[in-house]
């Protein structure tokens, strides 16, 4: 929550004015405009925000009165610096254009970005990845491949460090065991000394998990079928390896647990505590 003193009129700064406070999202983006009333001992809303997909203002408004909004911001969507006069935002080192959805000026850094094309957002994976400065696309896989490097260094066992992957890539998931489980999967790739079986245990972890979807059968569909081959090893195009005891468990264990907690695990929710317990168990 941010101050803003911005009023239709500009800037006075020889006489205090009204101070109206920034209500934003989880992605800072400001969505309405707060007054506290001394004399009413009350919090009002005098300006409430609605953007596109794109971060166009659509429309602002107070509640109040259902009449366009007297009261402006400087920050907008994303909570980044709006030009009213040119309809660009200021992302510290590009500026955006929301009518194209598109920055009007290549990125900084060139090819670093990791793309051919300059201009685009996050790689064009804006679910994925966040850019906050306009420099550098950073998704969840690179964040769980710098997470590894940090426990490495620590001195941490592999076990240690899949566990420790598993969970980071939950909470950056938002707790869509499918999605995590297969960054932590993408991660492998760029991860050297990976390839081993311990880290393979990962991909049996999400292959039981997706096995879920069968139903209560698929803890006893996985024990059967995987010994015999019948489900792939390491797939994802990553080396294969022996089918061993502790990538077995985690098929197992991916696969009933599916079938006791769903498709997604609230972050802080009781289950989340009790998958950390399992998680525990099968990486001490």
């Amino acid at each position: 929550m941010n101050r803003c003193a911005v009023g239709t009129r500009g800037y006075d700064l020889t006489t205090p004015g009204t101070v109206y406070w920034a209500l934003t999202d989880k992605l800072g983006t400001v969505r309405d405009l707060a007054v506290y009333d001394f004399g009413a001992v009350a919090t009002s809303i005098v300006s409430h925000i609605v953007y596109d997909s794109y971060g166009n203002i659509v429309s602002q408004t107070n509640p109040q009165t259902g009449e366009a909004a007297t009261v402006t911001c400087l920050f907008a969507f994303t909570g980044k610096l709006f030009d009213a006069n040119t309809g660009l935002q200021n992302n510290l080192n590009r500026w955006y254009d929301p009518v194209i959805g598109s920055w009007i000026t290549q990125d900084p850094i060139g090819f670093q970005s990791g793309t051919t094309n300059l201009y685009v957002y996050c790689g064009n994976s804006p679910t994925n990845a966040t850019d906050p400065e306009g420099l550098v696309e950073l998704n969840i896989t690179q964040k769980l491949v710098d997470y590894y490097n940090e426990l490495k260094a620590q001195g941490y066992s592999d076990t240690r460090i899949i566990r420790g992957l598993i969970i980071r890539a939950l909470a950056l998931s938002d707790g869509n065991v499918t999605l995590a489980l297969g960054e932590v999967q993408n991660a492998r790739r760029f991860i050297i000394g990976s390839q081993n079986d311990i880290f393979a245990s990962v991909d049996h972890f999400l292959q039981g998990w997706q096995l879920g979807h069968l139903g209560g059968i698929a803890n006893i569909g996985y024990a059967v079928l995987k010994p015999f081959g019948l489900i792939p090893l390491d797939p994802g195009g990553l080396p294969a390896s022996p089918l061993t005891l502790l990538q077995f468990d985690a098929g197992c264990h991916g696969a009933s647990m599916y079938d006791f907690f769903g498709a997604n695990i609230a972050i802080g929710s009781r289950n989340w505590y009790r998958l950390l317990e399992i998680l525990n168990k099968l990486f001490p």
